[in-house]
């Protein structure tokens, strides 16, 4: 929502405890989208992770300058027209 200067009421969100999408991915038989679903859970699960830009080192050592995620967001949200 701050990428894209909607509202909550503009959104249909819904939520699924990221332990059963976790728990889903373990079927054999579980679709790529499910399996997915299971590395974003655990990148925003509490414990496992959540702050992006904690995860990323060395910007300076690459020459790269470093990026808010909320920025990067706001602009791939326009650049797509959302």
């Amino acid at each position: 929502m701050r990428a894209t200067g909607t509202a909550e009421k503009d959104w249909a969100i819904t939520s699924v405890d990221s332990d059963k999408i976790l728990q889903d991915a373990k079927d054999p038989a579980a679709s790529p989208a499910t399996q997915m679903r299971a590395i974003f859970a655990l990148m925003s699960k509490h414990g496992c992770g959540g702050d992006y830009n904690s995860k990323v080192v060395g910007y300076e050592k690459l020459g790269v300058a470093a990026e808010h995620v909320d920025a990067m967001m706001k602009r791939l949200a326009q650049e797509l027209d959302v």
